[in-house]
């Protein structure tokens, strides 16, 4: 098939600011893709439209991976211009990607469809930040960056003096409001589903046990990884029968709720009762190959799976064909 392929690549190494791949990341999902399709490289920026126009009686499928450029809404940015040239692609549609970009936003939806999330606060300044209805210590984030962008060891505060100092720089260097959440410090497990409907692939848990006790257990994906070895991931994570079905169920209802298509990754902490918060959604999760990322979690859960990184690609591929028939 002609594949057409939006990506984004991060060219200068910002992993405060950025969102997007590696050179290499991007540079090895071509070359997989190329092993079965003709593909087209598009990276996803002011001048795709124009060549997406052009090939777009060529292009049987573009498999995007883009997560747009600019704005608040830039990850429905591609999937609308796919949709307003009636080229197939893969993954959601532009709803869902406003929805997953913008937390403060998802997590009402989720919420409304009985889906537990962690109590959230949103400032769009330091001096809006007023004692929260919750002890310390709190995580400040974006509510609309992916790859965990603007998230350090320093987004753990402690008290109101760091708070402020966390939601200041969120806002300054994001331009967008700062979310303010309890801190749980339990379990990490990641969720990825693949398919219409969706499997269930196995569950994986962050093995904290390998990252030094300064870093409060917290990890974000800017961090590298790589440098904690294979024992940095628990896959499958060790969970008892009835936790791994619940985890489960939440995962496909995330899924349903957020009208996700072809794959995604559900991101969740476990407090210390067990109570279950859904904190991130990916879509497009990440899909680093293992040349350039050996511990990418969706891939690696893939591969426990019997999916190896070619097959993983045309499985995503094919699930998004049958859509479109």
């Amino acid at each position: 098939m002609n594949i057409g392929f939006l990506y984004n690549i991060d060219r200068f190494h910002r992993p405060l600011e950025i969102d997007g791949d590696s050179p290499k990341t991007i540079k090895y999902m071509i070359k997989y893709l190329q092993k079965y399709h003709h593909v087209f490289p598009i990276e996803a920026n002011d001048k795709a439209y124009m060549k997406l126009f052009k090939l777009r009686s060529k292009l049987d499928l573009v498999f995007n991976y883009s997560i747009g450029v600019y704005g608040e809404d830039r990850y429905a940015h591609f999937p609308s211009i796919l949709e307003l040239l009636r080229i197939p692609y893969t993954g959601s549609g532009p709803l869902t990607q406003v929805l997953v970009l913008s937390k403060s936003t998802m997590y009402k939806i989720l919420a409304y469809h009985n889906i537990s999330t962690p109590k959230t606060y949103c400032f769009n300044s330091p001096n809006a930040v007023k004692k929260v209805a919750t002890d310390f210590p709190l995580l400040v984030k974006p509510d609309a960056q992916g790859t965990s962008a603007g998230i350090t060891s320093e987004s753990v505060v402690f008290n109101y003096e760091d708070l402020k100092k966390q939601v200041a720089m969120v806002n300054t260097i994001f331009h967008q409001p700062a979310l303010v959440q309890p801190f749980i410090n339990g379990r990490e497990l990641t969720i990825s589903l693949l398919g219409n409907p969706p499997k269930v692939l196995p569950i994986i848990e962050i093995n904290y046990d390998v990252i030094p006790k300064s870093r409060l257990h917290f990890m974000p994906d800017s961090w590298n990884t790589e440098s904690y070895g294979e024992n940095f991931t628990i896959c499958p994570a060790v969970l008892t029968l009835e936790l791994k079905k619940e985890l489960e169920k939440i995962a496909l209802d995330c899924f349903k709720a957020l009208n996700i298509k072809d794959y995604c990754r559900i991101d969740v902490r476990l407090d210390q009762k067990n109570n279950i918060y859904v904190l991130d959604v990916n879509s497009p999760t990440a899909l680093a190959p293992p040349e350039a990322e050996k511990n990418d979690l969706f891939p690696l859960s893939a591969k426990k799976n019997g999916l190896d990184y070619s097959d993983l690609l045309e499985k995503i591929i094919e699930t998004a064909m049958a859509r479109y028939k």
